[in-house]
C-alpha cells in the first residue's frame, strides 16, 4: 500500500464531490493515486481511463496496488479486447480509443454511475484531432457517464484557446470556439492563417473565474513542502512500438534465466547484460522522448540521465533544440558552458547527462526533476547522479523518476535498483539529521 500524502487526499475528497473536475498537478505528484482514491471513496465499480499508450501498466499496476475497492483491470489493446472486455477498470490510450470500433465498445459498457478518466487531458485540445471527436464528440465515451474526471500537468500548453473543448463538452459553454477566442484571446494574422498568441488581459480575471469552480490547481510550493527533500519514483511505460531489436543470443536467454532466479552473473554473463541493458534503452527512447515533450511546458528544466551514448542521442534528436548533451564526447569546455546555460538561462531546458562518464563534480540545481532513461546497477552511482541537483543551492524538492520497460529485464533490474536507492536516500536523510542535531 502506498502512503498518501495530504494534498492527496485532499485532492480525492474534491474530486469525489464534483460530477466533473480536472485536477492539475505538477508531474510526479501522484495524480493516479489521488484518481484511484477518489473513485473508492464514491464506490465506482465500472471505471475507464484514457491515457497515453506508455502510461497504461502504471494505471494498471496501481489499481492493483492502490485500490480499496476488488475490482478487475484489464488493458485494452485491440478492438477485439475492447468487444469482449468486462473487466471493471478499462484502460485505453488515446491512439486506439481513436477507433470507432473501440469508441462505440467502451461506451456501450460505461454506465451512467461509472468514472471516466482522462489522463494527460492536455491531449484533448482540438477538436480536429480523432482522439478528441472519439472522447468528446457526438458519438464520444464522455456521452454514456455523468462522471468525468480530467488529470493533467498543464492543460493548457500553449494557450487559453486549448481550454475550450473542455469548457464547451463538460462545464456546458455557450460559447463557439470563435467566441471564446475573439473573447478570451489575442490573435495573429499570418501567412499560415489566423494564429492565437495570447490571453487577452482584460478578460483574464473573468476567464480564470469561469474555470475556477471545475480545476483544483494546488500551487507548487504547497505540494513540495509536503513531499521528502529526494523522492524516487518508477515510472512504468510501454510503448505502442518497440523497436524490435537482434536475435536475442542463447547465451543473453540464459542471463534472462538467471536473473528471474536471483543468480549472481559472472564477468562475461554481466558483458551480455549490457548488450541486453541497451536494446532495453533504446526501446524506451520513443516513449521517453513523448513523455519530455508532454510535460516541458510543466516541468521547467529536466535532466535526464543515461548510460549508452545511441540511447542518448536518440532522446536528444527527439527533443531537439530544447535539449543539450553532456557525455565522455563533451569537451571541458564545452562541457562547462553547458553547466552555466543550464543553470543561468531559459536554453537548455532539457540537459541529458551520460552515468559514470559525466555525472560527477557538476551542479544542476536549476532543475528539481530528473530521469533516469537508463539505471546502473548500483545504486550509489544513480544516488550520486541524484545529488548533482539535491544538493546545496536546490531551493525545492527533487524527484528522481526511473523509466521502466513493463515486462522487460529493465522491470525487474529496476525494483532491485529504486529499494537499495530508497534505502540509501533514507540513510542520508537520517544521517544529516543527526549531524544538525
Amino acid at each position: 500500500m502506498i502512503d498518501r500524502f495530504p494534498y492527496q487526499l485532499e485532492a480525492a475528497q474534491w474530486l469525489a464531490e464534483r460530477r466533473v473536475g480536472a485536477l492539475l498537478d505538477p508531474p510526479g505528484a501522484g495524480k493516479t493515486v489521488e484518481l484511484i482514491d477518489a473513485c473508492d471513496l464514491i464506490n465506482a465499480r465500472t471505471i475507464t481511463v484514457v491515457t497515453p499508450g506508455i502510461g497504461r501498466p502504471g494505471w494498471l499496476r496501481h489499481f492493483e496496488t492502490c485500490q480499496q475497492i476488488p475490482r478487475s483491470v484489464e488493458i485494452i489493446e485491440s478492438s477485439k479486447d475492447a468487444a469482449r472486455c468486462t473487466a471493471d477498470v478499462r484502460i485505453v490510450s488515446y491512439q486506439l480509443l481513436a477507433k470507432p470500433a473501440v469508441r462505440d465498445a467502451l461506451r456501450e459498457r460505461q454506465p451512467k454511475a461509472g468514472v471516466l478518466i482522462a489522463d494527460e487531458a492536455q491531449r484533448l485540445k482540438s477538436f480536429d484531432a480523432a482522439c478528441t471527436l472519439a472522447f468528446y464528440g457526438r458519438l464520444g465515451v464522455f456521452t454514456r457517464t455523468r462522471r468525468v474526471w480530467l488529470a493533467s500537468g498543464t492543460i493548457m500548453p500553449n494557450g487559453a484557446h486549448e481550454w475550450w473543448c473542455h469548457d464547451t463538452a463538460l462545464f456546458r459553454g455557450r460559447l463557439s470556439r470563435d467566441q471564446f477566442i475573439d473573447r478570451y484571446c489575442i490573435t495573429k494574422v499570418t501567412k499560415y492563417g489566423t494564429q492565437v498568441v495570447g490571453t487577452r488581459p482584460d478578460h483574464m480575471a473573468e476567464l480564470a473565474a469561469r474555470m475556477a469552480p471545475h480545476i483544483l490547481l494546488r500551487d507548487e510550493a504547497e505540494i513540495l513542502a509536503q513531499l521528502p527533500s529526494l523522492a524516487w519514483r518508477l515510472l512504468l511505460i510501454a510503448p505502442d512500438r518497440v523497436p524490435a531489436p537482434a536475435n536475442v543470443s542463447i547465451e543473453e536467454a540464459a542471463i534472462l534465466g538467471k536473473l528471474e532466479r536471483g543468480e549472481a552473473l559472472s564477468v562475461v554473463e554481466q558483458l551480455h547484460l549490457s548488450t541486453l541493458l541497451r536494446w532495453t534503452g533504446l526501446a524506451k527512447a520513443p516513449a521517453i522522448i513523448e513523455l519530455l515533450n508532454d510535460e516541458l511546458p510543466a516541468l521547467g528544466k529536466v535532466v535526464v540521465f543515461a548510460m549508452h551514448t545511441t540511447v542518448i542521442d536518440a532522446i536528444a534528436a527527439g527533443v531537439g533544440p530544447a535539449a543539450a548533451v553532456i557525455d565522455g564526447r563533451t569537451s571541458a569546455k564545452k562541457r562547462q558552458g553547458l553547466i552555466d546555460a543550464f543553470q543561468t538561462t531559459a536554453w537548455p531546458k532539457v540537459l541529458i547527462v551520460q552515468l559514470h562518464t559525466a555525472a560527477v563534480a557538476i551542479t544542476l540545481t536549476a532543475a528539481r526533476h530528473a530521469l533516469f532513461a537508463e539505471s546502473d546497477w548500483t545504486p550509489a552511482v544513480m544516488a550520486q547522479a541524484a545529488k548533482r541537483l539535491h544538493r546545496v543551492g536546490q531551493g525545492a524538492s527533487v524527484l528522481c523518476r526511473v523509466v521502466s520497460l513493463a515486462g522487460s529485464i529493465d522491470e525487474r533490474i529496476n525494483a532491485i535498483v529504486m529499494r537499495k536507492a530508497g534505502e540509501l536516500a533514507a540513510l542520508d536523510a537520517l544521517i544529516t539529521k543527526k549531524a544538525a542535531a
